[in-house]
């Protein structure tokens, strides 16, 4: 960026650069998914129908539905017997996880 451009300005400078354009988001903790819902009707998707709840739930109910593919990701240890109690254990965590990302606001800084 040229001297003396704050960093705001400059962050604007790079994305137009790329030819991108910087849409604003409500700071509610669902950024991520209305800028899913944004981009999908942006490049007109048949996901445009999606709100960012839907887009949420559907997350949601995949990950819930796959929570084993997610073991590996987890670092947590538990002091048990068996190998089986422990992905009993850890799956309970996974899913516990996979709820509180499924309600409204989760991760808000608000």
């Amino acid at each position: 960026c040229p001297a003396g451009m704050d960093n705001i300005a400059c962050l604007e400078h790079q994305i137009t650069g790329l030819g991108f354009t910087h849409l604003e988001s409500p700071d509610d903790g669902n950024c991520f998914f209305t800028s899913l819902e944004t981009y999908f009707k942006l490049v007109e998707s048949p996901l445009a129908e999606k709100d960012h709840m839907d887009l949420r739930g559907m997350l949601v109910d995949y990950l819930l539905a796959h929570t084993e593919k997610f073991r590996p990701f987890v670092v947590k240890e538990y002091k048990v017997k068996s190998e089986k109690q422990r992905l009993k254990y850890l799956d309970a965590f996974i899913t516990k996880e996979i709820k509180e990302l499924g309600k409204l606001n989760c991760g808000s800084s608000v």
